[in-house]
Formats: C-alpha cells, structure tokens, sequence
C-alpha cells in the first residue's frame, strides 16, 4: 500500500512540477552555414534581384506568429544574401561602414520607416550592426542584426507591436544564431 502511495504521489508532483515549466519547444534550423531557432517551423523563399552589382540571390526564412497571446511578437526572419566574391575582396573597415551604413539605410527606406538606433556589433570575427526601426510611426518595432560574413549578408529580424518591444524570445531568437565558419 505504501509502494502504491509514494508511486501516486510521485507522479501528481511530477504533473504539478511540468505545469510550471517553460516549454523550450523552438524549431531548431540547420544548414551548413549555420544554426538558428525558429518558434515554429519557418517557409523559405529565394529571389534574385538585380543591383548595381549585378543579380544577387536572396533566400528568406520566415516564420509568422499566428498568436499573439503565446509569443508577443509578430514574425521572425532572417535573410541571406550572396553577393559577388568579388565585391568583399577588399574590406577596409571605411567599405565595411560604408555597406552598413547603406545597408542599414536601405533597410529603413524599404519599410519606409524611422531609424531608432545603430550599433556596431559582431558574430564571432565578423562585423555586424543592431538596428532598430520604428515601423509605421509606433505601430510596432523592427528589430534587426546584419552580419557580413565574407561575402554572404546575414539579416535576423523580429518584429513586434511597441508595447511589446523588450521581451526575451527577441533575444532568445538573435541569440540563437551561431555560424558554422
């Protein structure tokens, strides 16, 4: 009888326990370049555009929250670029700034958006900058972090309502990105 008691009690404080954890169910998404956690499994889309550097190629994963009520924010992304061996050949750290800073304006024009705030930032030796843009005067937050890593651009974005802006699944997801270099 007692075996039968300690065996029920275990297992209500085993249920009662796992009610209050944090489920860390994220969508791990590999490839050979790199890692990175999605909270669900996120859609791929490849363009090629035509720039002044030629046609570049474009791959998207997108993952888009469907509620709210369980993850704040709205969607996760991160792009990738390939641009042309030859254009990052010969980074001086004037080219690097200036292709951020192009970047970076560039982005803010697309979203026809405000630019809140730069900084320079990096992922392991490679250079980056974190920007947030104010999207459609305070409706919500565009996060981002660019990385140039040789001669591919890196581009992780979460975008949320105002209110929600400081939330740590943001973090959870910027901080997941890791490179395979």
């Amino acid at each position: 009888m007692k075996k039968k008691l300690f065996l029920f009690a275990f297992i209500i404080v085993n249920i009662l326990q796992s009610s209050f954890l944090v489920s860390d169910d994220w969508y791990l998404f590999e490839t050979k370049k790199y890692k990175l956690s999605f909270p669900g499994i996120p859609i791929e889309e490849t363009r090629v555009i035509d720039s002044e550097l030629g046609k570049l190629k474009i791959i998207a994963h997108i993952f888009q929250v469907t509620d709210t009520a369980i993850d704040k924010n709205l969607l996760y992304g991160l792009a990738e670029t390939e641009y042309p061996e030859n254009f990052i050949k010969f980074k001086t750290k004037e080219l690097i700034d200036t292709f951020f800073t192009h970047s970076v304006n560039g982005a803010v024009n697309k979203v026809r958006g405000k630019l809140i705030s730069v900084k320079v930032c990096s992922k392991d030796e490679f250079p980056g900058r974190e920007i947030k843009i104010d999207y459609s005067n305070g409706l919500a937050i565009i996060n981002m972090k660019l990385y140039l890593v040789k001669n591919i651009m890196y581009c992780l974005q979460a975008i949320t309502y105002t209110a929600n802006n400081s939330n740590i699944l943001i973090d959870k997801f910027m901080n997941s990105f890791t490179l395979k270099y």
